[in-house]
C-alpha cells in the first residue's frame, strides 16, 4: 500500500519577472481571482485533498506571502462571514505552514529537492503557486490514483495546437483507467508530437522520483528541471502517470494573458467558483 500523502511543497520563489513591475510589489500568488488571492485558491484545493502540511519554498521577499497567512488576524466585521474570508480563517486552523530559502541552481526542480532536505524524501503534492485550477478539486483526484498507482503523475490539460510549443506535452497510453506517460517533449517543435496534452504545476512526488532529480544534472539555460527527472523515470521505464483534467480550469497567474483569461474563467463559472 502507497504511503498516504499529508505534505504539499509550493514553490513560491520565482521573480515573476513577466508580470513586473506589478510583481516588483505583489508576489504573483497573491493575485486576486476574484475577492480570493492565487495562493488561497491552490491551499483551499489543497485542505479538500486531506493535506495537513505545507512548505512554502521562497525568495527572499517572503513578508506578504506571511502577512496573508499568519493566524489570528482579525478581517473587518463587514466582510467576515463572506466566502473568502471564512475560507482563510478555516484554512488557517487546517494547514500547519513552514516556509524554507530556496538556495541552489536556478530551476523548478529546486524549490522541490531544498524542501526535501528538511522533511526527508517523502511522497508529497509538488505545486506551482502560479497555477490555479478552477471548478475542479484536482489534487484530491491525483491523490486517489496515487493510492491504485503508488506511482508519480503530473496534472494535464489538453491544449489547442497552436499553443502546443509552449508547454511540456505528454504521450500517454491508458493503462486501467490510468495515463501512463510514454514520452515527455518539453516545448514541442512543430508536427514533432500529435498530442495537445500539456502538463503543468501539479505533481504527485515519490522517493523514485526525488532520487532521479538528485542525479539530474542542470540542463537547458543552467537551470535544474523538474521535468528532465520524469523524463528520467520514463525513459528506465519506470511508471509515470499523466492525471488529465475533467471539469475542471488550469489557468495561471504568471504572465497578462494567463491572468486575464483566469479571470475570465472565475466570471463564467461563477456560483461553481466559491471564492471568486
Amino acid at each position: 500500500m502507497s504511503q498516504e500523502i499529508r505534505t504539499a511543497v509550493i514553490a513560491a520563489a520565482g521573480a515573476a519577472s513577466r508580470m513586473w513591475p506589478t510583481s516588483k510589489a505583489v508576489p504573483k500568488e497573491l493575485y486576486p481571482i476574484g475577492r480570493a488571492p492565487a495562493l488561497l485558491h491552490l491551499l483551499d484545493e489543497l485542505a479538500q485533498a486531506g493535506i495537513e502540511q505545507v512548505m512554502m519554498v521562497v525568495g527572499p521577499d517572503y513578508a506578504a506571502q506571511m502577512r496573508l497567512l499568519q493566524p489570528g488576524r482579525n478581517p473587518p466585521a463587514k466582510v467576515a462571514d463572506t466566502a473568502p474570508v471564512q475560507r482563510l480563517l478555516e484554512i488557517l486552523d487546517t494547514l500547519r505552514f513552514a516556509f524554507v530559502f530556496q538556495s541552489g541552481p536556478y530551476g523548478n526542480g529546486t524549490p522541490l529537492l531544498n524542501a526535501m532536505d528538511i522533511l526527508g524524501d517523502q511522497p508529497c503534492l509538488y505545486c506551482f503557486c502560479d497555477d490555479v485550477v478552477l471548478g475542479e478539486s484536482l489534487s484530491a483526484r491525483m491523490l486517489e490514483e496515487y493510492r491504485v498507482t503508488g506511482a508519480p503523475a503530473m496534472a494535464a490539460q489538453p491544449v489547442p495546437a497552436e499553443r502546443v510549443h509552449k508547454f511540456g506535452i505528454v504521450e500517454c497510453e491508458v493503462v486501467d483507467g490510468h495515463h501512463r506517460i510514454q514520452r515527455l517533449i518539453e516545448k514541442p517543435a512543430p508536427g514533432e508530437t500529435p498530442s495537445r496534452l500539456a502538463t503543468f504545476g501539479r505533481y504527485v512526488v515519490t522517493p523514485e522520483l526525488i532520487a532521479a532529480l538528485r542525479e539530474t544534472p542542470v540542463g537547458k539555460g543552467s537551470e535544474l528541471w523538474f521535468t528532465d527527472a520524469v523524463v528520467r523515470m520514463v525513459a528506465r521505464g519506470q511508471p509515470v502517470y499523466a492525471t488529465p483534467l475533467t471539469t475542471g480550469h488550469w489557468v495561471t497567474v504568471g504572465d497578462a494573458h494567463g491572468y486575464a483569461e483566469a479571470l475570465r474563467v472565475a466570471q463564467e463559472l461563477g456560483d461553481a467558483c466559491p471564492l471568486f
